[in-house]
């Protein structure tokens, strides 16, 4: 039975979609955070597995300290302590990400995730810098995936405005509405101490809007941020690859020729390439989730093996 459950567990985070790898991290990482959290009052450390905690996921509240820990502009949109917290943000994941997913791809919804977090964190720290009421209230860190999660509802609300959802399961309402009510009750709460990051909040919301703005073009800012961190992902990757220790010579003047015809691709080229295969694989996934891995032929196999290399 566990071992089943499990399986079934690995199966989902290999080919569930990015919004279950997300979702599973967010969710690990909670067990592990209040796991610390534990251990601290059991065996009465003195809060050590606390300030690994904070070391490793709280973002801290002005830039100064941000240099000592760069890290966190990253790692806190992944951590949460409170249940309702971790609870909400992500039911939002799991529904708001399949419907991005199918829209606009596995890719493009992870860079919405992460930039949407570090936008909403940049705004958040600017204000407690720059802004009186938030200088007087900002002596806390803030950790949580509300940024990036609400930047991924934004943007598929924006890009799918007269889709609906049931809310609470009953009521039939338009993504768009919905979208509105939230960054609404964002507005409404920043001048209240809270402890929330309202501002965060709407940081993320304003990525994911921009983000669907001439979502299809290469000028589009987050198609050029996906072009560059795909690029930049590829490099760090041939770091580590082994290189073969002896190198096998073929057709050398056939080789010469292509090397010298051989070019390298525009922007354009590469995100239209990139758009090609990410909807070829979103095709097999989709195979796969209603007919099973087995159902899929020599060559979705391979093709899908070979995309998970690159």
């Amino acid at each position: 039975m566990t071992g089943n459950f499990l399986d079934d567990l690995k199966y989902q985070f290999r080919y569930g979609g990015i919004h279950l790898q997300l979702l599973f991290i967010n969710v690990g990482l909670f067990l592990l955070i209040n796991l610390l959290f534990l251990l601290d009052t059991l065996f009465m450390t003195s809060g050590i597995f606390g300030r690994i905690v904070d070391l490793l996921f709280v973002l801290p509240p002005d830039f100064a300290s941000l240099l000592y820990k760069p890290w966190t502009l990253f790692t806190y949109m992944f951590a949460h302590i409170g249940l309702l917290h971790i609870l909400g943000n992500m039911i939002f994941l799991y529904f708001g990400g399949q419907l991005f997913r199918s829209l606009l791809g596995e890719r493009r919804l992870l860079y919405t995730y992460l930039v949407g977090g570090i936008v909403g964190a940049i705004i958040q720290i600017a204000a407690n810098e720059f802004i009186p009421f938030f200088m007087l209230r900002s002596s806390t860190g803030m950790i949580g995936a509300s940024a990036a999660v609400m930047a991924v509802f934004i943007a598929v609300a924006f890009y799918r405005p007269n889709a609906k959802v049931l809310f609470f399961g009953i009521f039939p309402i338009s993504l768009i509405v919905l979208a509105i009510i939230f960054m609404a009750l964002d507005f409404i709460n920043l001048a209240k101490d809270d402890n929330v990051g309202h501002l965060a909040h709407l940081g993320g919301a304003l990525l994911g809007y921009l983000s669907v703005q001439n979502v299809h073009s290469s000028s589009n800012f987050l198609s050029k941020i996906e072009i560059w961190g795909d690029r930049k992902w590829m490099q760090i990757r041939n770091l580590f690859k082994r290189k073969p220790r002896m190198k096998v010579y073929k057709n050398t003047s056939r080789s010469n020729h292509e090397s010298k015809n051989t070019r390298v691709k525009t922007d354009e080229e590469f995100l239209a390439e990139k758009k090609a295969n990410q909807a070829r694989i979103d095709a097999i996934l989709d195979k796969i989730s209603k007919k099973g891995y087995e159902s899929l032929t020599k060559e979705e196999k391979q093709f899908l093996f070979k995309q998970s290399k690159e």
